[in-house]
């Protein structure tokens, strides 16, 4: 089942052939005559769908969907748009980053469950320039000490969060977490964190020490 040079196809057996790929010949490797391709998304009983027929859909909005080349049965290779192209939304905004758009609101909800959502800008503004574990912009390992973030990278730190649940919900992150209300000119706003090594959410990487994602 490995094409090799001077294959066209290779289907395994005549039984598998039979089965799997009709287009192909399982003496001779090539395909059958009068067909244009052997398999593949691209390929419709052994004929090549026309050029620009879409062939796989975009997942998301920082995805590309994929259309045939009217030259070959596989579909192009996976691609995304360009890192740094907005997306998102006015109120949650976001930049694609690896194929994604990681808003904050999103970050959140997959930490803290359903609710769990960005934090107010007083939050990041508050504690990320302090540079202490309930804000930062990382570890300086020299000097093993929390970085102060600038106020204009502020929102780039720790992941300020609000609402969702009591407890982080993300597998894999420390349960080294806190819960800080903040009064500003009367308001009182929310501010969650967590700390701990990366885990892996679907597609979503949550960094050392719940820092913000890229993007």
């Amino acid at each position: 089942n490995i094409v090799e040079d001077e294959e066209d196809c290779d289907c395994g057996t005549i039984e598998e052939c039979h089965d799997q790929d009709p287009c192909c010949d399982p003496i001779t490797c090539k395909l059958i005559k009068d067909a244009e391709c052997a398999s593949g998304p691209c390929c419709n009983n052994c004929k090549l769908k026309p050029r620009g027929v879409t062939c796989r859909e975009a997942t998301n909005e920082c995805d590309l969907s994929e259309h045939c080349n009217g030259e070959s049965g596989n579909c192009p290779q996976d691609v995304h748009k360009k890192n740094g192209n907005q997306c998102g939304s006015e109120n949650n905004p976001g930049y694609c980053f690896g194929g994604y758009c990681p808003t904050l609101n999103i970050q959140c909800n997959l930490i803290w469950g359903y609710g769990g959502k960005s934090a107010d800008y007083e939050c990041f503004k508050q504690f990320n320039t302090k540079g202490s574990i309930n804000g930062h912009c990382g570890l300086d390992n020299e000097k093993q000490q929390f970085i102060k973030c600038d106020l204009e990278n502020a929102r780039c730190g720790s992941l300020q969060c609000m609402s969702g649940s009591e407890r982080p919900e993300a597998h894999g992150v420390d349960q080294l977490y806190s819960r800080t209300i903040i009064s500003i000119k009367g308001q009182e706003f929310e501010c969650k964190t967590t700390s701990g090594g990366s885990s892996s959410v679907g597609h979503t990487e949550i960094p050392d020490n719940g820092l913000v994602r890229d993007g």
